[in-house]
Order: structure tokens, then sequence, then C-alpha cells
């Protein structure tokens, strides 16, 4: 993009040189581009090249910057002449014919050379400082191409002391700079946003151009419709899609970074959720989750082993299932020791296999509660049961006492 941005500058040269006004208008009619404004385009677009690599040498970093600086000092003199009227003869610097460009476009070329001087800053929070002056080229060009569809002359021939404006090949040329600035660095900032793989990169990619370009569109099929002989009625549907097409191009990149973060955050948790679970799947004791009402949510590859039952099989069913006709009431109560925060001792009882083996268990009973405040048992059976021909066991008790570090659970990485 750089280098045919230093290709359209070098055809504003030619058309100076050969005094063709195609080439420095692409439009009859409309503005021609300054030499000083071709040299600065040429001169932006070296050193863009300079500091596009992501290393750098110190050499190759200051002749980049000098680039930017060049064209900053001269621009922005020259907006200082446009704007306070004085005479300082800059666009005589390239040419001895003395053709002050307008006030847009040194504004633009002062940004883009600010730009560069920023390359790679980074403050803070504000990782790449540089996309903000690009981003207010790329906005005041938008609407400088409006004003060229719609053939809206205040907005690309607006100069307070001079009647000249931003031609068509410079908009263009500056419009393809800022651009290639802000993919210079794609991991970084407004492409990052729009390039990333998450949900809002995704939204960013379908719908940041039709947010654009809808507006301008939109507007110029209603111009085109009820155009009457009213000169202020393209300058008001140009500044009508230039204002929305910024501002619906800003709430989808603000939408877009606030769904990457959500997603980013949403893939952190999953991604501890999917270990925790495979630390739940490699204990060697079975372990079981349930809800308040007994139903089975949770089964480890340690329970299939000990009851008999694959996951897919007993989730979704009652607790019952695993226990016998005289050790039922126990559950009930157990979970009433739960509901009321009351903690629950290893205890042993006897449980009963897919194959209708009545083993004898030590269990452990642990409350665990929910985002939405629920609370859910969990109960954790040693892998070693021994059978047990005749179920006895002694009836399970609870403790408000808080669990010591001898009585609590071993943590299993």
């Amino acid at each position: 993009m750089a280098s045919m941005a230093a290709g359209l500058g070098a055809l504003g040269l030619l058309g100076w040189a050969s005094g063709s006004v195609g080439l420095q208008t692409f439009v009859p009619g409309r503005p021609t581009i300054t030499p000083n404004s071709a040299v600065s385009l040429i001169v932006l677009a070296a050193g863009v090249h300079l500091l596009a690599p992501r290393v750098l040498s110190p050499r190759r970093r200051a002749a980049g910057q000098l680039c930017g600086l060049v064209v900053f000092a001269v621009a922005a003199t020259t907006l200082v002449s446009e704007v306070r009227g004085v005479d300082l003869r800059v666009d005589g610097l390239f040419t001895p014919q003395s053709y002050r460009s307008s006030a847009i476009a040194a504004l633009c070329l002062t940004l883009l050379g600010c730009g560069l001087l920023l390359f790679d800053a980074a403050w803070g929070r504000l990782t790449r400082p540089a996309q903000v002056p690009v981003l207010i080229v790329a906005v005041v060009v938008l609407a400088v191409l409006t004003g060229h569809a719609y053939g809206a002359k205040l907005l690309f021939r607006f100069s307070p002391r001079s009647p000249r404006g931003m031609s068509l090949p410079a908009a263009v040329a500056q419009a393809l700079l800022a651009a290639s600035i802000l993919m210079a660095r794609p991991e970084r900032g407004v492409v990052a946003i729009v390039t990333s793989a998450r949900l809002g990169g995704s939204m960013a990619r379908r719908l940041l151009a039709p947010a654009v370009a809808g507006p301008a569109l939109l507007g110029f099929v209603v111009l085109a419709i009820t155009r009457e002989d009213n000169p202020s009625l393209p300058v008001s549907h140009a500044l009508l899609a230039t204002a929305s097409a910024t501002v619906a191009g800003a709430l989808t990149l603000l939408t877009a970074a606030s769904l990457n973060r959500v997603d980013e955050a949403r893939a952190l948790v999953s991604e501890e959720l999917r270990l925790w679970r495979d630390v739940v799947d490699q204990a060697d004791d079975a372990i079981m989750v349930r809800t308040p009402e007994g139903a089975v949510i949770g089964w480890n590859s340690a329970a299939e082993r000990l009851f008999g039952w694959r996951r897919e099989e007993i989730v979704g069913s009652s607790e019952l299932t695993l226990v016998p006709e005289d050790r039922r009431p126990e559950v009930s109560m157990l979970a009433e020791c739960l509901a009321r925060g009351e903690r629950v001792p290893a205890f042993e009882t006897v449980r009963v296999a897919r194959t209708a083996r009545a083993s004898r268990c030590r269990c452990r009973w642990r409350r665990c509660a929910t985002a939405t405040g629920g609370s859910w048992g969990w109960r954790r059976s040693s892998a070693t049961c021994a059978s047990a021909r005749r179920p006895s066991a002694a009836t399970p008790s609870c403790s408000r006492a808080r669990p010591t570090a001898s009585s609590s659970p071993t943590r299993r990485a």
C-alpha cells in the first residue's frame, strides 16, 4: 500500500513536470496535487518501508523517523501559514511555483508524519499511540473522498485562505498510507482487533466494511434520486454519510474489542475447567457430583471402575440407584447436614454396584456452591471397597466444627 501511495505521488510530480492536468487531478475541474504534497507522499512511503520490519537497526529506525520528521515539519509549517496567514513559502521548496496546499491536506500530512514519529511507541495501556493520528487521517480522508464522490466542494476545497483543496490522488494516497501504517504492526491496535481469531474479530471482519461503506452508498443513492439545484444538498448528505460511517465503524470496533475480551476470558475459564476435569478423571478415588435433589451430574473414571456404570449411563439418574434400601434414610440426613452448612466427617457405608454386589465404602461428602448460589453435594468414595455380605456400617454423623488439616481431603494435582 505504501508503494502505491508513492506511485501516486510520483504520478503527481510527473504531471507537474509534463504539464498533464490529468495526472494531477484524475478528474477534470478538481483540485490538483501540489509538488510538495507529492514529495511528502513519497517520503512518507519511504519511511513506512524503513520502519515496517519487526527487527530494526538503529540507523534504519533513525532514517524512518527522519522521514516522518521532515514531512511533519514541512506540513506543520504549511498548516500554520494557511491558518495564520503568514507566507513562509514552504510550498516553494521543491518547485519554483509558490502554490500553497490546502489546510486539510497539510493537516493530514502533519498527522501522518506524527504517526511515523510514534511508529513503535507504547504508552502504558495505549499499546500503539501512532494509530491515534492515523485514525484521524482516516476520518478526514473519508470525508474528502465522500465529498469528491458527492460533488460537495466544501469538503475537499475547505481552506480558510486558499481556493485550493485536497486532490483526489492525494486523498487516495493518504488513505493508503494510513492503512499501511496501521497494518505494519497487525498484532497491536485496531488491526489486532479486526484480525483476531476470537468472536469479536470475526464480527468486525463481517460488519466493518458494510458499516463504513454502507452510509456513503445509501446517501449517494438518495442524493441521485432527490437531486435538486441546491448546492448545500450534496454537502449535507456527504457530512451525514461521513458522520454515520465514522460512528458505525467506531461502534463496531469497540464492540469487537469487548467481545474479544469476553471471549478470551471464556476461553481461559473453559481451559481451566477442562484441566480440572482431567484431574478429577485421573483421580484414584471415585468422585460423584449430585444436585440437592439427588440427581447425578458428575461421574469420574474411578467411579466407573468401582460401580460399573459409565458416565453417560448414570448422569441424570438418581443417586439412590447406588444406595441399598436400608441405607436410603442416611442420604436424606446427610443432604440436610450439608444444606445447614455442617461438615460431614468421613464415614463408612454400603453402596451397590451395577452387578448388585454390595460393597462397604469409606465416603466423604462436601458441599459445592454454584455460580447462582445453589449448592451441590460432592461425595468422594474410596476406590478400595470391600465386599460386604451383610451390609452393615455405622450411621454417619454431622459436625459443625471446621475441617482440620488432617480431616480435610488431600488436593490432587
